[in-house]
């Protein structure tokens, strides 16, 4: 029969445990330390509470086969392990994509809205001057908002742009990740094709006036 010693710094073993006489020590040594501390009150230094287990019956049993088996096993958790690791990968990149067409969506829908509410005001002023021809007030309204509608109308233009962009299974990672950090922001997203198609320009060479060569000297 095999046994152990288990000891607490706290006499209702609500501290941690300590084994103080492991399953190497003999039953006739823990024999010894169980005597002292019922009969004599003989305690172990810092322990307040000795508690003795009979172990019997292991709850589990692993024991080494071979060095072969031990590698095949090791190199079967690692196929386990690279299969985990490339489905989370393969989990994580389809839920980014799902968030990054969310993300377009919502902007394509904002960017639309904001278009079409421009479209109506200036719609509203044109069907005034359907009914009164040459009404100035209408006039001059439409001349205000027309560089608003034009103004939505490009941010529009350029969100659908990034939007198809991002939904596009062919772009590459960096174009997308470039595409969903000007989305949300249609007045940088148009700037920022401004000015890439400035740079694509081929540069104007200004042609020189040859000189006029000075009169001879008499």
């Amino acid at each position: 029969m095999k046994t152990l010693i288990i000891g607490f710094s706290d006499r209702n073993a609500l501290g941690e445990a300590k084994i103080v006489c492991g399953l190497e020590v003999s039953p006739a040594d823990q024999a010894v330390v169980m005597d002292k501390a019922l009969r004599l009150h003989e305690f172990p230094k810092g322990i307040l509470r000795l508690e003795q287990y009979v172990i019997d019956q292991p709850i589990d049993t692993a024991i080494f086969i071979s060095e072969e088996t031990a590698k095949a096993c090791q190199n079967r958790e690692a196929d386990r392990r690279r299969v985990q690791k490339q489905e989370q990968e393969e989990r994580a990149a389809r839920e980014k994509l799902t968030s990054n067409i969310v993300l377009a969506n919502k902007a394509f829908t904002a960017a639309a809205a904001k278009r079409n509410a421009a479209i109506a005001a200036v719609a509203a002023q044109k069907n005034i001057l359907a009914n009164v021809p040459g009404d100035e007030k209408a006039l001059k309204k439409i001349e205000e908002l027309q560089p608003t509608v034009d103004r939505a109308t490009a941010e529009f233009q350029v969100v659908l742009e990034l939007r198809n962009l991002i939904k596009n299974p062919k772009s590459t990672p960096e174009d997308v990740a470039a595409a969903v950090k000007l989305i949300s922001d249609p007045a940088k997203a148009l700037e920022a094709e401004s000015k890439a198609e400035q740079a694509a320009k081929p540069e104007q060479i200004v042609p020189v006036a040859p000189e006029t060569p000075a009169p001879p000297k008499i």
